[in-house]
């Protein structure tokens, strides 16, 4: 079973309330940051609606 999961990079615009925007290259949504501190300008990894990496 070759099952393959994968996270998309993309850079905090604004975080509020353990939730955070986050833009992927021109494509804006809102995700859970409560498992890991982040600021306005880092660059993460977020799977499945969490971010999970500061990269």
């Amino acid at each position: 079973n070759n099952t393959m999961c994968f996270a998309l990079k993309g850079m905090v615009l604004r975080v509020e309330n353990g939730k955070a925007l986050v833009d992927f290259g021109g494509v804006r949504k809102k995700v859970n940051s409560e498992f890991l501190d982040v600021e306005e300008g880092d660059r993460v990894l977020v799977f499945n609606g969490i971010i999970i990496e500061r990269v």
